[in-house]
C-alpha cells in the first residue's frame, strides 16, 4: 500500500492544511495565491 503525503504550510503564525497537492504562488506585490485540489475540482485561493 502507497502512504499518502499531506502538506501544510504556515504563514504568520496560521496553518494552513493538509493538502494532497499545493501550489503556493508569491506576487510582485506581496500578495499570496494557494491552488489546491478539492474533491474533484480545482480551488484557488489568496491569503490575507
Amino acid at each position: 500500500m502507497k502512504k499518502i503525503k499531506k502538506y501544510y504550510f504556515q504563514i504568520n503564525d496560521k496553518t494552513y492544511g493538509p493538502y494532497d497537492v499545493v501550489i503556493l504562488t508569491f506576487t510582485k506585490d506581496n500578495r499570496i495565491f494557494i491552488g489546491y485540489i478539492k474533491g474533484k475540482g480545482l480551488v484557488i485561493e489568496e491569503i490575507e
